[in-house]
């Protein structure tokens, strides 16, 4: 009897038997080397839509303020900053869900007793809000502080963020806890030594008649600390920024 002849092993035998362990290995190995070097940028690519998002509702905001200075010569204020804050001037202002104007229905706003009624400034269906918060797409409470036309005589500076007298914007306007510390506002106003003015040798991040600010993608205000390196890395959507 001829003994049995073993045939050499081919390509196609080895795929057959399927992977080894140490090929198994290495193929998770450089799928997870890819998801370190994908997962980051997708994620970037997320954030950056979401500011953009954000950024595009507060110029629909910008656009609806603007439309409301037409009526009435000026921007909305509050008369009580002690219990009406920024973000409800805005709703009451722009939305007024409330009938609180001896109008029917959302919508109609009269300034005070002045003229006739106006509204709706802000299409109803676009924003989340409720009677006291106006809310971007990313549910972060948008902060609306008018400035005033020229600087007060003040006996509490640490309220503002002022430039030699021109535009000046209130802190009491945000609402209570939104920056875990107001330092970090005054600093990206550009009140660099957080005296509540901007100095010679500062410069002011903006004075136009008003801030619109959100919290951006990490819901936190403001910047992590006072250094040029946390507040170029803050996230948040502004209408000077």
């Amino acid at each position: 009897m001829e003994p049995l002849m073993t045939l050499p092993t081919t390509a196609t035998d080895r795929n057959r038997r399927g992977f080894s362990l140490i090929e198994l290995l290495v193929v998770i190995g450089i799928i997870l080397v890819l998801l370190g070097l994908l997962l980051p940028m997708v994620l970037r690519a997320i954030r950056s839509g979401e500011r953009t998002r954000s950024a595009s509702e507060l110029q629909s905001i910008a656009t609806a303020l603007e439309s409301y200075y037409q009526s009435f010569g000026d921007y909305p204020r509050s008369s009580d900053l002690t219990n009406i804050k920024g973000s409800q001037v805005l709703v009451e202002a722009l939305i007024s869900p409330s009938d609180n104007d001896g109008q029917a229905g959302p919508g109609f706003r009269k300034r005070g007793n002045q003229g006739p009624v106006y509204g709706p400034y802000l299409p109803l269906d676009k924003f989340n809000f409720t009677s006291t918060q106006l809310q971007d797409s990313l549910k972060n409470t948008i902060l609306y502080i008018p400035a005033r036309p020229q600087k007060p005589n003040i006996n509490v500076p640490q309220w503002y963020v002022w430039d030699s007298g021109n535009a000046l914007y209130d802190t009491r306007y945000i609402e209570s806890g939104k920056f875990s510390n107001i330092s970090y506002f005054r600093y990206m106003m550009g009140d660099l030594n957080n005296n509540g003015g901007i100095d010679p040798g500062e410069q002011p991040a903006y004075t136009g008649p008003y801030l619109l600010w959100s919290a951006g993608p990490d819901g936190q205000y403001g910047p992590s600390g006072l250094n040029p390196t946390s507040a170029s890395a803050c996230d948040d959507v502004t209408n000077f920024r």
